[in-house]
Formats: C-alpha cells, sequence, structure tokens
C-alpha cells in the first residue's frame, strides 16, 4: 500500500526510457508504483513488453539499445548517435515534466548530456548507478554533472554518491519483493514441459541479447554434454528471454537433444515472470551468462556458474585492464565473497564451465556456501521499510516533493 500522504499534482507527463531487459523489468515496477501515487500520470518513452503491459505509450523501439562491448557499439555508433538525438529532440519538444532513464548506461548518460546541453530545465533522474565501481570511474562526474537525482539498488553505493555529493536514494532491488511460488505453479510448469519429477533440472541461461546468445549457445552446448556425461540424472532446460526466441531459432540444431526449452511464446506474458520463476526455483543448478540474472537465481536460491566473454578481444582486453574489481558477478559484490565460481575470457569454455559445475553438484560444501551468500544477498537488497511497496516511486515522489517545496 501507498502510505496516505496529499500526492503532488505537478507530475503529468514523464518520458521513460528503458533499453535492455533488466530495465524493462525496473521500469515496469517503477510505472506500477508511479501510477499510484500520480493517477492520472502519462507514461511515454522507449521500453520494452513488461513497460508497454503497465501502460507505456512507445516513442520508440527499445530493442536498438542493447549493444554490449566497446567495440561492438562503435560498430553502431553512428546509428545510436541520430537516435539519441532523436529522442532528446523528442523530449525537449514534448517538455516532459521529468525524464528517467533506467539502466543501459553509458546511452542514458549522452543521452542525460544533451538534453542538459539544449537546457532542458525538467529534471532528469536515473535508475541505477553507472557501474563506477566496477570500471571507468571517471563517469562518476558525469553522473554529477548531467542527472539531478540517482536511485541506486545497492547499499555500498550510498558512499560514492555523498563523496561526490550527488543527490541519490537507495530503493532497494525489485528482485527481494518477488511474488510467492506456489506448488502448484512447480507442477504447472513441470507437466506443461514434460520433465520426469525424479530428475533434477540443470537450468541454462544464455543471455537476453542477441550477441551474448550467439556467443553462448556452442560453448553452453558443449558444456552441458559433459555435465550429462558424467551426471545423467540431470535434465537441462534452457530459458529463453522473451526478446530473444525469435532469433534463437537460428541455433536449434546446435543443442543437444536431450535439451528442453521454456520459451515464452507457449504462455501468457501475465504468466512468463511467475513460472520462470517456478522453474528457477526448482532448479538444482544453473549455468548463466552474467548479469542481473544472478540476482534472479539468488532470490529463487538456485546454486550457479557464470560465465560471459566479449566476442571482440580487443574489447576483452581494454575492459580487462580497466575493471577495479576482481569479481563481476553481484551476488559476490553484495556478499563480499567469491561463492559464485566464474569462468570469464579466455576461461569462458565448456571443460572450466563443465568442471565447476560438477564440483557444485559433487560438493556440498561449495552448494552451501552459495546458499549461505544467498541469504545475505537478499537481506543487504531488502529496502528497509515493509511498508512501502514501491521504494523507487516513493523516492520520486519525494523528489518531486522536494522540489515543489524548495
Amino acid at each position: 500500500m501507498v502510505k496516505s500522504k496529499t500526492r503532488s499534482q505537478n507530475l503529468k507527463r514523464v518520458f521513460i526510457l528503458a533499453g535492455e531487459p533488466s530495465g524493462d523489468r525496473l521500469a515496469a515496477d517503477l510505472m506500477a508504483g508511479l501510477k499510484l501515487y500520480f493517477p492520472t500520470i502519462e507514461i511515454h518513452g522507449v521500453g520494452g513488453p513488461l513497460m508497454v503491459k503497465e501502460g507505456l505509450k512507445v516513442v520508440y523501439p527499445y530493442d536498438e539499445l542493447a549493444i554490449m562491448g566497446l567495440f561492438e557499439v562503435l560498430k553502431h555508433y553512428r546509428h545510436l548517435v541520430r537516435l539519441k538525438n532523436s529522442i532528446a529532440h523528442t523530449i525537449i519538444r514534448e517538455n516532459y515534466d521529468l525524464v528517467i532513464t533506467v539502466d543501459s548506461q553509458d546511452f542514458s548518460i549522452r543521452l542525460a548530456k544533451e538534453l542538459k546541453v539544449h537546457k532542458f530545465s525538467q529534471p532528469i533522474i536515473h535508475y541505477v548507478l553507472p557501474t563506477v565501481w566496477a570500471w571507468r570511474a571517471n563517469r562518476i562526474t558525469k553522473v554529477k554533472q548531467f542527472y539531478d537525482h540517482i536511485l541506486y539498488l545497492f547499499p555500498f553505493e550510498k558512499e560514492i554518491l555523498d563523496q561526490n555529493a550527488i543527490s541519490g536514494s537507495f530503493v532497494g532491488h525489485p528482485i527481494t519483493r518477488l511474488c510467492q511460488i506456489t506448488p502448484k505453479d512447480y507442477n504447472t510448469v513441470i507437466k506443461s514441459m514434460g520433465i520426469d519429477l525424479d530428475q533434477d533440472i540443470l537450468l541454462i541461461l544464455p543471455g537476453s541479447r542477441k550477441s551474448e546468445f550467439k556467443r553462448s549457445v556452442p560453448v553452453f552446448s558443449a558444456t552441458v554434454n559433459k555435465v550429462l556425461n558424467a551426471h545423467p540424472r540431470f535434465q537441462p532446460v534452457v530459458v529463453l528471454a522473451p526478446n530473444i526466441v525469435e532469433y534463437s531459432n537460428q541455433f536449434t540444431e546446435q543443442w543437444s537433444s536431450s535439451i528442453k526449452f521454456f520459451d515464452p511464446r507457449l504462455i501468457s506474458s501475465r504468466q512468463f515472470d511467475q513460472y520462470k520463476m517456478a522453474l528457477f526455483c526448482t532448479s538444482k543448478i544453473a549455468l548463466a551468462m552474467s548479469g542481473s540474472v544472478s540476482l534472479e537465481l539468488a532470490a529463487s536460491q538456485t546454486p550457479m556458474v557464470i560465465g560471459y566473454d566479449f566476442d571482440n578481444w580487443f574489447t576483452r582486453q581494454i575492459i580487462k585492464r580497466m575493471l577495479l574489481i576482481n569479481t563481476v558477478t553481484l551476488v559476490n559484490l553484495v556478499s563480499h565473497s567469491h561463492s559464485v565460481p566464474e569462468c570469464l575470457g579466455t576461461d569462458f569454455n565448456s571443460t572450466q564451465l563443465s568442471e565447476e559445475l560438477k564440483k557444485l553438484i559433487e560438493s556440498q560444501t561449495c552448494y552451501q556456501k552459495q546458499l549461505d551468500s544467498f541469504k545475505i544477498v537478499m537481506e543487504k537488497l531488502a529496502f528497509p521499510m515493509s511498508d512501502i511497496n514501491y521504494p523507487a516511486a516513493e523516492a520520486i515522489y519525494q523528489h518531486c516533493v522536494n522540489q515543489d517545496s524548495g
């Protein structure tokens, strides 16, 4: 429930931008809260299916922004510049009351800069602090220069914002507020996929971007075959992200014939997240590309092995030299542990990945160590006030109130 309060009436038209599935989820949750705080609000922008479901009036397609890697971005540089300029022109012309950019760090900060250069006078809020604590720390100067307020997910980010005198609000992570999964949900998913209840599920999460998916399929498929040779009781299940499912068809023959697919086309969008989480919760272990999915697995208490590599050698070398941290997995970062094994760069191969998975299967100590770290992560990422269901929307409401009173 939203706390009873005098609601601000000045926020009527908002522009929200999210350029990838993780941002789509965050922004959709934010939109649900904003509609409670500002009942007459109109929300326009760039977003995916979850945001559209919440009532987003789409201005530009969002999948054009999901590009990773320095050289990968360079290949699409001109298009991204044109897109950024076009979006900025629309925002300025329509003079939205508020602009909210969600994740998509590089594109978002360039858009915010473009708006500031053209003297856009309304507040610009960014949701998810750019990973200045991981690499490219100099971006914090741009954050301070181009954003009016930051909504941040991780408690350790407060110190960074305070040190740089940047206005921000800790909003926790929506992953800690996932809906409860019932035995009926488990049974529905397992039955619909024809999985034997006696089998243990090896969950495979090959990424939600086309570039990630293309890189992961041959490596993950070979990894699964090696694990099954040692532990044939496992049933591998690939989870296809809604935005990647059509693209995935061209890779079908590369997967082992024993693999089953969790296909979002077979269920409604309303059921997808609930059934996906039910599948996560009932899985024994998972193999995943690095990203926010590690937090979903932690929330579902599913131990994992993480892999990642860029498809460009130069990108890999540059990022390797610029990294400020010794782990890229969010679970490890938040729990201050290395409980989740990572196979990155040259270690992103079926031999390394399969060995880590077999170790997880065969060692109860390794398995339990991850479960213990998941508990720490969920406690740290939870918003401290249990009576506020939409902390990000609450933070924006409070920011608007402070702007009004100022």
